[in-house]
């Protein structure tokens, strides 16, 4: 299994806030429910997907835009050398976020497109001169270390056969 497989699977196992439109109880692995219409309570982020689709819950949005434009001033903030943080599950939260967001998507769309430009950028930049460091995979989200480990080797390969044709 990927490690981007397991890190989907590990957020959508994360509890989060929920309100109950309905009364319910349910019992489901290990899982109790019994809640009355307003009531919020902390379940599973796959089961709040399952109710929510069934009209039962509503989940507490956070607002991704907000979230995405935060990442994306630091990154500029930062230059272009500098790498910020980002939580190791980040594109994963912003991909299940989106179908539901309620603001304008295309404007989402270009600030998240702007924020993997200049991300791109500098993780090209540095696989060419050093490996993963401890510090620097902790500023990456799974996919970023999977995509800086294969240009690293790629770079490292194309560097080595070029070794060879000077020798």
């Amino acid at each position: 299994m990927s490690g981007i497989k397991v890190y989907e699977i590990g957020y959508m196992l994360e509890d989060i806030r929920v309100r109950f439109l309905k009364d319910i109880k349910l019992n489901i692995f290990d899982i109790n429910i019994d809640a009355k219409q307003d009531d919020t309570n902390i379940i599973p982020r796959w089961l709040a997907n399952i109710l929510r689709e069934m009209k039962i819950v509503e989940i507490n949005k956070q607002d991704i835009g907000v979230e995405l434009i935060r990442a994306l001033s630091r990154e500029k903030i930062s230059g272009n050398e500098q790498l910020t943080q980002l939580k190791p599950d980040f594109y994963i939260k912003i991909r299940s976020s989106f179908k539901d967001y309620e603001g304008d998507k295309n404007k989402l769309s270009i600030y998240l497109n702007d924020l993997i430009d200049a991300r791109l950028w500098k993780i090209l930049n540095l696989a060419r001169s050093t490996p993963l460091t401890v510090e620097l995979e902790q500023k990456l989200t799974i996919e970023e270390k999977i995509l800086f480990n294969a240009i690293y080797k790629a770079i490292n390969e194309f560097k080595s056969v070029l070794k060879d044709v000077k020798e």
